[in-house]
Parts: C-alpha cells; structure tokens; sequence
C-alpha cells in the first residue's frame, strides 16, 4: 500500500495497472518482461563483480624507497607487489630493490620531474633515463 494513501487509493491505483497490462499486446507484455528481467539480471551481474573488483590481487610484498633532495629527507614511497600475480617480475623488482647503490635503485635518482603531474627514475647505470642493457 502507498504509505499515506488510503486503501481505496490504492487498489484504484492497481486496478488501473491491471487494466493498462491487459490492454496491451501479448508481445508487448512478453518484451516487457524481458526488459525488466535483463535489467535485473545486469544489476545481479553488475554487484557481483564488483565485489571481485573491489578484491583484486593480493599484495604479497612490500618495497620502499625513502626519497631526499640533497641530504633532507623528504619522505618516503611505499609499493606493494602482487607476487602470486607477477611472482618474477616482483622477485627481480625485490632483488634491484636491495642491491647496494650502483648495482640496484639505492642511490638512485629520479632523472624526468614534470612538475604536477609526474617523475621518472630507476636507471642506476647511467642515471638519465638512457641506461639499460638491452
């Protein structure tokens, strides 16, 4: 029943339901049908996948990298991995991770800032975004 309405309102309400459903095609009230359990089936299918969305992979390793500019620090970048994911490329982002400095990231520095918006590093060979060994 409609909250506030009395019961007259009401069934006057759905006797006029009643009457335009019946007035209408058989096809008509077929896709009617239809329509309305797609739409409930997309909404079941919609929540549901969310809820694995909102799961995702596990983080299974963590790295940081404390920053300074000259000798203040500054803070200090924290990077999960999902090692059942990715496990080797998490395993030799780990290991150059903890390598001394010159052999690893230790030291080194952050070679492209574009203030706002981002900053690139991570070539501990030569130290301008040119390094590698492939």
């Amino acid at each position: 029943m409609l909250q506030g309405a009395s019961p007259s309102i009401s069934i006057s309400i759905f006797v006029r339901l009643r009457r335009f459903w019946l007035q209408r095609s058989k096809m008509s009230r077929y896709l009617c049908l239809l329509t309305i359990g797609l739409i409930a089936l997309f909404v079941l299918v919609n929540a549901s996948s969310d809820d694995a969305a909102k799961k995702g992979p596990k983080v299974t390793d963590k790295v940081w990298f404390d920053i300074t500019i000259g000798d203040e620090a500054v803070g200090r970048v924290e990077i999960g991995l999902f090692g059942k994911t990715v496990p080797k490329t998490v395993e030799n982002f780990k290991q150059l991770a903890l390598k001394p400095a010159g052999e690893g990231y230790k030291g080194s520095k952050f070679h492209r800032v574009i203030k706002d918006f981002m900053l690139q590093g991570g070539d501990f060979t030569r130290g301008d975004g040119t390094g590698g060994n492939r």
